[in-house]
């Protein structure tokens, strides 16, 4: 009666013979995973192939496709900067044009 009170018990791990562990290599072949193969390479050299072939997979997805077109804040700086006249650049530092350019070219506003 103490039986039918509990659920049968859950068998947590599955044993398998020897001979059936012998016939299921036999059939897959050997694994590194499980120590019945040797890597023949170092892991580094394993993984960084695999990655290559992944990023030129990735590439060669998107090789052929054109490139995105400019939105239409892009194509207004643009517009702004081919207004500026050349002179207004010129600085007495050089490392200071592309600043001036980009504060010029954002606060000026033209007639459209």
């Amino acid at each position: 009666m103490a039986d039918e009170d509990f659920p049968p018990a859950v068998r947590l791990m599955n044993f398998v013979s020897e001979e059936q562990l012998a016939e299921s290599k036999k059939t897959r072949g050997a694994r590194v995973e499980d120590g019945t193969a040797q890597r023949d390479r170092p892991l580094y050299e394993i993984l960084m192939e695999n990655k290559d072939k992944k990023d030129a997979e990735f590439n060669e997805r998107f090789k052929h496709q054109p490139p995105k077109a400019l939105d239409e804040d892009e194509t207004e700086f643009l517009e702004k900067l081919e207004m500026v006249p050349y002179s207004s650049f010129a600085s007495e530092n050089p490392s200071d044009h592309g600043v001036q350019t980009y504060g010029y070219a954002t606060t000026t506003t033209y007639p459209m």
